[in-house]
């Protein structure tokens, strides 16, 4: 079954990592943000979980979402999402429909 576009409500911007710039010996500059946007998508957002983690003595609180698309070549784990402003961290991505026409991300969110 298709995915209807009414599913799709949500604007996303899929980010990729800029290559690092390199200096005239060939040394690795660091980049302040090195992320760009790729790609901007209608998306489906749902909150899943939520909960706390405690991590170097801090705690820190971690949700979990999964974001459903229509299925994007390239799209892999090293990317991230931005929506609403906030940054989600892709952990997985998984091929949904009979004929793979969607994707559905599982994505987390560090809150501080």
């Amino acid at each position: 079954m298709a995915l209807p576009a009414g599913a799709l409500r949500q604007r996303v911007t899929i980010e990729r990592l800029k290559p690092q710039s390199t200096g005239r010996l060939g040394e690795q500059r660091q980049t302040p943000d090195r992320w760009a946007p790729w790609q901007e998508v209608w998306a489906s957002v749902q909150a899943v979980s939520g909960r706390e983690v405690i991590q170097s003595d801090r705690t820190q609180a971690l949700v979990t979402y999964t974001v459903r698309v229509r299925t994007r070549e390239g799209l892999t784990p090293r990317d991230r999402l931005r929506w609403k402003g906030l940054v989600l961290n892709i952990v997985s991505i998984q091929l949904r429909g009979l004929r793979l026409e969607e994707q559905e991300i599982l994505c987390s969110q560090e809150v501080d």
